[in-house]
């Protein structure tokens, strides 16, 4: 694994001053959204589709979803399963609500002025030859692309058919922008094996106990602290009340789910960690590396990639490259990938989350950051390839219930 400094030896700067940027990806997690699933025996928070999704009108642009090779848009595998149940109130589970939409597009706000106002890096009006939108294929991770955009650019994005904003997606079986244990065999393999050995995080299991006595629910089994936590705190977000008997324990139940989903996107044992993450994480990492080095080869196409993805895949991005925090991904986060170029043509990079630089020094060399994630990078044969198989693509949703509430 990555130490945590993200790179040594080599070169070092400790400011971008009298370097040029040449490439610059940036990962968001999408905006606050109503909860993927209720927390059980206890009152219903009231998702009113009335007053949730108004008035964010500013973040609406229009926008093209195609596949990541140019054609139609995959099917809405996700949002199929979304809309088969309502919540009280009205709403859907999973959706990018008004407050949410906001949320990115004040981060669109910040990265025009970093970007296009004070380092004049992008074009001040959109340009699709500059610019390469990529979201998983979800509502919610799509119209917080769109949002994020329009604060980039708000007035000056041509309207269609002139130069569309294009967002690329890719069907649910071989996406690799988040973790997926239904359809990667060995990262699904790990994910049942955690599940039947869950004593292997100390103190888990009588904390599930408590839950359990509390929500009074049959079976200790039936305690899923990552639900439980999305349902909290998709109401916090929407200053929507906490119901009573949890409150005591949210402080737990936040420790407990961050514990399992780093048990399932990086293992329990410095032994498995490497392979795990190969698993739930090495292609992605292989392309945030692709992109930084066709951008240094004068290669890449678009100079400012955006993804739009979720806490699990944050969270196994910071874990891959060992500067994970402990703390879970707040709504529109975004963690950013730079490259700069000095006067004699080497390149450096910056990694930065949530505004807090992550490379110590300020920017390291790049080939130094490739050398160290190698181990991590794969060639695709773990997740979205060969080791696909029918039993995680199934649907069967209970094979794989421990990140059922993270990511999608």
């Amino acid at each position: 694994m990555a130490s945590n400094t993200v790179g040594s030896g080599g070169q070092t700067y400790d400011s971008t001053d009298h370097l040029q940027q040449v490439h610059a990806q940036i990962f968001i997690r999408h905006g606050s959204r109503t909860p993927m699933n209720t927390t059980p025996n206890v009152e219903s928070a009231t998702w009113d589709k009335n007053e949730l999704f108004s008035g964010a009108e500013n973040t609406c642009i229009d926008y093209e979803v195609k596949s990541i090779n140019g054609g139609p848009a995959p099917f809405w595998t996700a949002e199929a399963r979304y809309r088969t149940r309502i919540l009280k109130g009205g709403s859907l589970p999973g959706q990018l609500t008004a407050k949410g939409m906001r949320q990115l597009y004040e981060l669109g706000l910040q990265l025009r002025k970093e970007y296009i106002q004070e380092r004049g890096f992008l074009s001040h009006t959109y340009c699709p030859s500059e610019v390469y939108i990529r979201s998983t294929n979800i509502a919610r991770t799509q119209e917080s692309a769109r949002s994020c955009i329009a604060g980039m650019y708000q007035e000056s994005i041509p309207k269609p058919p002139d130069d569309p904003v294009v967002i690329y997606t890719d069907d649910e079986a071989t996406e690799i922008l988040y973790p997926s244990n239904r359809h990667c065999k060995r990262l699904g393999s790990h994910t049942k094996w955690l599940e039947k050995h869950l004593d292997v995080i100390p103190g888990l299991s009588k904390d599930r106990k408590t839950i359990q006595q509390l929500l009074k629910l049959d079976n200790e089994e039936d305690v899923n602290f990552i639900n439980i936590r999305d349902d909290i705190f998709a109401r916090m977000s929407h200053s929507l009340a906490v119901p009573e008997v949890l409150k005591p324990h949210v402080d737990c139940i936040e420790m407990r789910t961050l514990e399992l989903t780093r048990a399932t996107v990086m293992g329990t044992t410095n032994e498995d960690n490497t392979e795990i993450l190969k698993m739930s994480v090495g292609p992605l990492v292989e392309l945030i590396l692709q992109n930084m080095k066709e951008a240094a080869d004068g290669k890449s196409g678009c100079k400012f990639h955006l993804y739009a993805c979720h806490d699990s895949s944050i969270i196994a991005i910071l874990s891959a490259f060992d500067i994970f925090d402990n703390q879970w991904p707040p709504f529109a986060a975004d963690l950013r990938f730079e490259v700069y170029r000095n006067t004699i043509g080497q390149h450096f990079v910056k990694i930065s989350y949530v505004g807090k630089v992550l490379t110590m020094p300020c920017l390291i060399p790049l080939d130094s950051l490739v050398s160290k994630m190698i181990t991590i990078a794969t060639d695709k044969t773990c997740h979205g390839g060969l080791c696909q198989d029918p039993l995680y693509t199934s649907g069967d949703e209970s094979q794989v219930n421990i990140a059922d509430g993270v990511g999608v």
